[in-house]
């Protein structure tokens, strides 16, 4: 009786351990207690070997997820991606009776231009984002590159950027046609404040103050000076001495002179008729008639610039006066000759007219 109650209870250690190897999760080979890679009666057997007649014990890594050294194919990526484009199975390695990392296989990128299926959806070079191109100021702006397959994004060409492009620029439009940040550069010119395009051709629009485009060239700007000084007052341009006699036993001084811009001119203006019984005052009369569009001021000085006689701000397209005499008195013996400064001030206006200063002897 006591032999068969030992024989129960060993079956029944025999058939828990079994059982307890048999159950362990995530494992194929759970139960395997010879490490023959399958778990039928064997396993009983070799249990019953062990427990009964001291055979070897089960092995230690019945549970264990694979056999040190074994490899399989594995692939991590998306379901329906294996094999498609460039995504490709790679191979794991069991370690410690653990599967390793999947080496060498390849799961879906973002698409990449370079002529291949890098996120396997079958289709090369889709659903891509391109870049710019290397110009993007002006009429470049908004052109993008595209992918040339294996090469790449390609260069941008002249017909990325499209019909307003030009290399260098040419044209007067208003735009930035060769895409520098910079528009219609050819239509840059001295002293231009503004201008038109005339069938892609700059033309001056308003001249800087004080200068005019007299010779409707555009390459020379508004060459036409009208308000630089010549000369200054205390540097005057001396044009010559006159009589300053005023009367009709007297001959007198009366000229013109044409010109444009700001001058300063000086006259000697002396006594030519000195009769004691016949005095005669001695002066100067200036008087400058301004071209249509302008406005010119006028100052007479007395010998030097210190000393202003008389001057003239009448305003645009009005004529200006000035004048000064020194009286001869009679029985005289006094030399009423003197210098004159006449300076023509540039105010406002454009013109390509000159303007004309009459010079006459005066006196009231």
């Amino acid at each position: 009786m006591k032999t068969v109650l030992t024989f129960v209870l060993r079956l029944s250690a025999i058939l828990s351990i079994f059982v307890g190897l048999a159950a362990g999760q995530g494992s194929d080979y759970c139960g395997d207690a010879n490490g023959d890679r399958n778990v039928n009666i064997g396993d009983a057997v070799y249990l019953i070997n062990y427990i009964f007649k001291g055979g070897p014990e089960p092995l230690g890594n019945c549970c264990d997820e694979c056999l040190d050294g074994e490899t399989r194919p594995c692939y991590t990526g998306p379901s329906g991606t294996e094999g498609v484009g460039e995504c490709n199975a790679g191979m794991q390695s069991c370690l410690n009776g653990v599967w390793g990392p999947c080496i060498g296989e390849i799961t879906p990128v973002d698409e990449l231009c370079d002529g291949l299926d890098n996120d396997c959806d079958d289709l090369i070079d889709d659903n891509l984002t391109p870049p710019p191109c290397e110009l993007n100021n002006g009429v470049c702006s908004g052109a993008y590159k595209t992918c040339g397959g294996d090469m790449g994004w390609l260069p941008c060409q002249a017909s990325d950027y499209g019909p307003n492009y030009e290399l260098e620029e040419t044209r007067c439009d208003g735009l930035d046609n060769d895409c520098d940040g910079e528009y219609d550069e050819m239509c840059s010119a001295p002293h231009v404040t503004s201008y038109d395009c005339d069938a892609d051709t700059c033309t001056i629009a308003v001249c800087n103050a004080g200068w005019a485009d007299c010779n409707g060239t555009f390459s020379d700007g508004c060459e036409y000076d009208l308000s630089t000084s010549v000369n200054t007052c205390t540097n005057p341009h001396m044009w010559g001495s006159f009589p300053g006699d005023e009367g009709p036993s007297c001959g007198g001084t009366d000229f013109t002179i044409s010109n444009h811009g700001e001058y300063v001119y000086r006259f000697y203006m002396y006594e030519d008729c000195s009769n004691p019984l016949d005095p005669h005052d001695v002066g100067i009369r200036a008087t400058l008639t301004v071209p249509a569009g302008t406005d010119y001021d006028l100052y007479l000085y007395e010998s030097s610039c210190s000393t202003l006689r008389d001057q003239s701000t009448n305003g645009g397209n009005t004529t200006e006066y000035v004048d000064y005499y020194n009286e001869d008195t009679f029985g005289g013996g006094t030399d009423e000759s003197r210098y004159y400064n006449v300076e023509i001030r540039f105010y406002s206006g454009t013109s390509c007219a000159n303007w004309t200063l009459r010079i006459q002897s005066w006196a009231e």
